[in-house]
């Protein structure tokens, strides 16, 4: 009987003396995101030649980023590639392999989230803006109009889009991209401060070109 409870009280004693086990860190998880669309005839018009789908056929945004904003400490990046099975269904929603595999290993790979689970993201993005029909009616030397009018198309397309929400980049007159900053279950919000619109007051878009054909019968 002695032998037990001395037996039993090194073990207590052991116990005590083992360090305390740290509970896991929960993981990250996204407070925020920024959608970035391009516009597809100007990327186009700077990379002639370009054999990225979204040039060998007719587009005018297309989704090109989504980046995760987090409160605090981020995640680490993941150094694993963007499995091949993946690309088919990305590329139906980014039209562009080079620019896909950037926003993996630049956005997706420190999202905390896995390969499939961030293509998923992706879908649901391209699926949150709504782009209005005026900006597909470009006329052959471009279509030049007032930014303020440009972004009240975009919001009265998209019910809950707000204004701060939505940061125009351009090279020059010309428009690039758009941001739409949204939050971690996508509803809208105002982006951070440092992303701005860095747009005239006026802004041009490229024509869309005609519908190229990629010689595979498409």
């Amino acid at each position: 009987m002695k032998m037990r409870i001395g037996l039993a009280v090194m073990a207590l004693v052991t116990a005590g003396l083992a360090p305390a086990q740290e509970p896991a860190p929960p993981s990250a998880v996204a407070a925020g995101w920024t959608i970035s669309f391009s516009w597809s005839p100007e990327f186009c018009k700077r990379n002639l030649g370009s054999k990225e789908l979204q040039c060998l056929q007719e587009h005018y945004f297309v989704l090109s980023g989504l980046a995760p904003r987090f409160e605090g400490l981020a995640p680490a990046c993941q150094d694993d590639s963007l499995p091949r099975e993946l690309l088919p269904r990305a590329l139906d929603v980014m039209h562009n392999e080079v620019r896909l595999k950037k926003a993996w290993r630049t956005q997706g790979a420190c999202s905390g989230l896995g390969a499939a689970e961030y293509v998923l993201q992706l879908e649901r993005a391209q699926r949150r803006v709504s782009m209005p029909d005026l900006f597909r009616q470009t006329p052959r030397e471009g279509l030049q109009l007032p930014q303020d009018e440009f972004r009240k198309a975009l919001l009265r397309d998209n019910p809950g889009l707000r204004a701060d929400a939505v940061a125009l980049q351009c090279r020059g007159d010309w428009l690039e991209s758009i941001d739409v900053c949204v939050d971690g279950g996508f509803g809208f919000q105002a982006c951070p401060a440092p992303q701005r619109s860095d747009c005239p007051d006026r802004l041009r878009l490229r024509p869309i070109r005609p519908i190229l054909r990629s010689g595979q019968g498409d």
